[in-house]
């Protein structure tokens, strides 16, 4: 059974399917021209309505999937022949196509490269290494009459994961592209005339194999799902459509374009950052919401006993978290919160607007049953959205530093109300305060990209409230509930009407009681990849 269609994108009810998928149906263009489609739920039936259907060959079995189903390869014998029973494939011609795919590759696969290459005779998506056909392993397959080099550069593993990661493949007049998990990667033309689109879909096509390149006996091992193949090319917003419905992307551009090496940046700059990306979902009224993904790793939470403007609960410990997350760009603003709740807590004259920050909402309006994160998750499908834990909001404020603010320690400035070029630039503190909380985004970025995160308003996350965190080392600390009498929620960030060493990223407020809401406390979303 495929998921049920609750809402269509950028209509007046949107829907972010999220880690649902929906299916392909809830985007009408995107049935234009579809050839085949195989959801792979149990079988190899071509659910176009085309009658396409394909093979099963070797041992296949299925799993979980983004949505349903996967088949499983494993790597032996195991492929799925697409034109065995369905020759009216052979007939397709006209120069242009496009072929979309998720796939979650083994780990033990030789290489790490995703590429397509279209030879002579054949034409392939590779995962492997690519340097030969020897040991590259072949993930989608047919016959063609080309030659292009299409792929990534070498010694990359972003495909060993153990994720599932979208490829789609368009070929037309004046291009080729591949595109991962929605974003046009940076391609080589290595050798070879057409490179400029025109053979994917050309006369005579003898075998289409997924799992397979039949021509050299290679066979593909992991998984696979939700297969779909079109006679003509698919716009880079198509793309996007079927990586992640109801998902925003932001326009990145790949470290490989200047040379760099890493996979992915959000700075519009050209310059390469450290694996970061940006996404947005709609809320009801097409309002946005964006998060920046902060990488795994470990850090040192808490102060050094010398940090100026230090207290006494900020122990310093080393903190490792074990996995990538998002965290909200900007802290949750009056216009997010009225779409999802309908009405705006946030009343007076200063302060009030769609693009300030919403405050006077307690840990348990955001946090418990009928609150945001809930009606939110509810609308859109999922339970991914969450606060952040303290350890997290703490990561992402330091942005890889480990000074006093993520713009540097600042000692030349004071840690009064004192106006200071540095932090002006950063942060909403009494030093530049006008009276109420500052639109988001007013100021710089960390190196996260970041806003908002020293000043402008505390910050509610998950954590109870704990004098002591302690000095010993930790690995994804999880929130716990106190013993004693300690039952306030944990708030960070600092606000606009207090001095600079209570915007420092070590600094922990007093605790507030979870159902306590007030002026000066608003809140940032985080969820799970």
């Amino acid at each position: 059974m495929r998921p049920v269609i609750k809402r269509l994108l950028q209509a007046i009810t949107v829907i972010s399917c999220v880690l649902v998928f929906c299916p392909l149906r809830a985007f009408g263009s995107l049935n234009d021209g579809l050839v085949a489609y195989y959801p792979l739920d149990g079988d190899a039936e071509d659910a176009s309505g085309n009658g396409h259907h394909g093979v099963e060959q070797g041992g296949l079995t299925y799993g979980a999937g983004v949505s349903g189903q996967a088949v499983i390869l494993d790597g032996l014998d195991d492929y799925v022949d697409i034109n065995a029973v369905s020759p009216t494939l052979d007939a397709l011609t006209g120069g242009t196509g496009s072929l979309a795919m998720w796939f979650k590759a083994a780990s033990d696969l030789n290489g790490a490269q995703l590429m397509l290459i279209t030879g002579d005779v054949y034409q392939y998506v590779f995962v492997g290494d690519g340097s030969a056909a020897s040991n590259t392993e072949s993930l989608f397959w047919y016959k063609g009459a080309c030659a292009l080099y299409f792929g990534l550069e070498a010694g990359h593993t972003h495909f060993m994961d153990d994720r599932w990661h979208h490829v789609a493949v368009v070929m037309g007049p004046g291009h080729n592209e591949m595109y991962v998990d929605g974003v046009k990667t940076s391609g080589r033309y290595v050798s070879g005339s057409s490179t400029t689109g025109g053979c994917f879909w050309p006369d005579g096509i003898t075998a289409t194999e997924l799992g397979r390149n039949s021509a050299a006996n290679l066979f593909y091992k992991g998984a696979v799902d939700e297969v779909r193949i079109y006679d003509r090319p698919l716009t880079e917003t198509e793309v996007q459509q079927l990586f992640s419905p109801g998902l925003v992307f932001a326009v990145f551009s790949d470290g490989f374009e200047s040379g760099g090496a890493c996979w992915w940046s959000s700075r519009t700059d050209g310059t390469c950052a450290t694996d970061f990306r940006e996404m947005t979902v709609l809320l009801p009224g097409d309002v946005p919401l964006t998060f920046v993904r902060v990488p795994a790793g470990s850090f040192w939470m808490g102060s050094p006993e010398d940090e100026r403007g230090r207290f006494f609960y900020e122990d310093f410990h080393q903190v490792t978290l074990t996995h990538d997350y998002y965290v909200g760009k900007f802290e949750v603003t009056q216009a997010q919160w009225e779409a999802v709740m309908g009405s705006n807590p946030v009343s007076g004259s200063v302060g009030v607007g769609d693009s300030y920050p919403v405050s006077m909402v307690s840990w348990n309006d955001i946090a418990w049953t009928g609150g945001f994160i809930e009606q939110l998750n509810a609308y859109l499908g999922t339970t991914a959205f969450r606060l952040p834990t303290e350890a997290e909001w703490e990561r992402a404020a330091r942005a890889g530093t480990q000074t006093r603010f993520s713009h540097g320690d600042v000692l030349e400035c004071s840690d009064l109300c004192e106006w200071c070029s540095v932090h002006d630039q950063y942060m909403w503190w009494c030093g530049n305060d006008n009276g109420s909380p500052n639109p988001v985004g007013s100021k710089l970025p960390n190196a996260y990209c970041l806003y908002d995160m020293h000043g402008n308003l505390y910050e509610w996350v998950q954590d109870w409230y704990h004098d002591r965190l302690g000095t010993s080392a930790v690995t994804d600390p999880t929130p716990s509930r106190p013993t004693g009498d300690e039952i306030g929620r944990v708030r960070r960030g600092g606000y606009w009407y207090q001095g600079p060493m209570a915007h420092r990223s070590a600094w922990r407020a007093d605790p507030n009681y979870a159902n306590t809401p007030d002026g000066i406390t608003g809140f940032r979303l985080a969820r799970d990849p």
